[in-house]
């Protein structure tokens, strides 16, 4: 049995500036837009926008299987990066580090590289996972569309 990635690094070229990506990813509640499994976030507590510190719950689903994690914000370079950490299963059993960037390239476009490590993971959780939610054995090739639809979003709230 093939277990789950523990970290992926996608990377896609999209018409967006950096500036208008970071608009939508800094407005977590606006995630059901480009991606793929979270379907609802919300700031948490007296958090409303990216700040280093603030939470948010996001819920995901893949598959049959639906799921919430609480969220911190690690670090925030407006229009450049966003890095946030998930609490993980009841907080004991894993824990992952994402992370977007944004760097524009010469012909004006922008590169977008999303990454993420699974920081703790408890072995046999590891395993259950990889049985029950067998789409994030191998997660590139839906973490790559939601990177295409985040840069048509960006471009789509500016017209």
């Amino acid at each position: 049995m093939k277990h789950m990635a523990l970290e992926n690094t996608e990377t896609v070229d999209v018409a967006a500036t950096p500036s208008q990506l970071f608009g939508v990813v800094a407005d977590v509640t606006r995630i059901i837009e480009w991606s793929h499994e979270c379907r609802r976030a919300r700031w948490h507590g007296p958090s409303s926008g990216p700040l280093v510190g603030a939470r948010f719950r996001g819920w995901n689903r893949s598959g049959l299987l639906v799921w919430s994690r609480m969220n911190t914000i690690l670090e925030v370079e407006p229009t450049r990066r966003l890095v946030w950490q998930t609490g993980g299963f009841l907080g004991i059993f894993d824990s992952t580090i994402w992370m977007l960037t944004f760097d524009e390239l010469p012909d004006g476009r922008t590169r977008i590289e999303q990454s993420y490590r699974i920081v703790k993971l408890v072995p046999w959780w590891g395993k259950a996972m990889s049985l029950i939610n067998p789409a994030h054995r191998d997660r590139s090739a839906a973490l790559n569309a939601d990177l295409v639809r985040l840069g048509e979003v960006a471009v789509a709230q500016t017209r």
